[in-house]
């Protein structure tokens, strides 16, 4: 979440919905719940990139509703390198993001 926010940031974008299927991650961000620790840190500089933003929505996720993220993510492992798809997707995922455009 920390560096999807960063990154969004850097490409100017200033409105988000940002979406977690870890519940407890969501109630930290929004203010529910806290938690000692590097945690917390992590937690706090999230929450001040938020506070840069014009907009910001932080909503759980079910991971059934999850599954380009975790689609992309298991991708990821087999890259040494930090990889961001704008406009496009990787065609191993190209199914689940239409998918969830027709939904």
């Amino acid at each position: 979440m920390k560096f999807g926010m960063q990154y969004a940031y850097e490409a100017g974008l200033r409105s988000l919905e940002v979406e977690s299927d870890c519940s407890n991650l969501i109630s930290l961000v929004k203010g529910s719940s806290s938690v000692r620790g590097h945690t917390q840190i992590i937690v706090d500089e999230i929450i001040n990139k938020a506070g840069l933003m014009n907009y910001v929505s932080f909503n759980f996720a079910y991971h059934s509703c999850n599954k380009c993220a975790h689609s992309l993510a298991k991708l990821a492992l087999d890259y040494d390198e930090v990889l961001v798809w704008m406009e496009e997707s990787p065609e191993a995922v190209t199914p689940l993001v239409l998918a969830d455009i027709l939904i």
